[in-house]
């Protein structure tokens, strides 16, 4: 179940959660980058699956568009974008994800349209966050 923070006090959410996991997760260095259109939150040793990114499989990328740096409980935010701070990532899959449906009808008009659509997804590993 996810919480808002904004509705709750810190002694609220420490009683909802595990202390010694909340305590870990502020000092493990942490980013919030942007591809594709989407923002992401990881920290290092996380996969996760973007939008296709044009690179082949084993090859290490950087974004540089970093909107937040969480380090040790320090937060750097951008304006819009944190100033030397990058992820590296090394792909390691590119795959289609699920083939979705889209089905358009009128009724009494013989009017009917199917199509079908399928996302290109590359799948990534966080190696690092940097910041200055």
């Amino acid at each position: 179940m996810a919480t808002v923070a904004r509705d709750y006090a810190l002694s609220d959410l420490l009683a909802m959660t595990n202390p010694k996991e909340f305590m870990a997760s502020l000092l493990i260095m942490q980013a919030i980058f942007k591809t594709g259109g989407k923002q992401y939150k990881v920290c290092a040793g996380d996969k996760l699956n973007v939008e296709k990114i044009g690179s082949d499989v084993g090859v290490s990328v950087n974004f540089e568009e970093v909107l937040m740096v969480m380090d040790d409980g320090n937060v750097s935010i951008g304006k819009p974008y944190v100033e030397g701070a990058t992820v590296e990532a090394k792909i390691i899959d590119q795959f289609r994800g699920k083939k979705v449906e889209i089905v358009k009808f009128k009724r009494r008009k013989h009017y009917r349209r199917r199509q079908g659509h399928r996302q290109n997804y590359t799948r990534i590993e966080i190696m690092e966050v940097r910041s200055t």
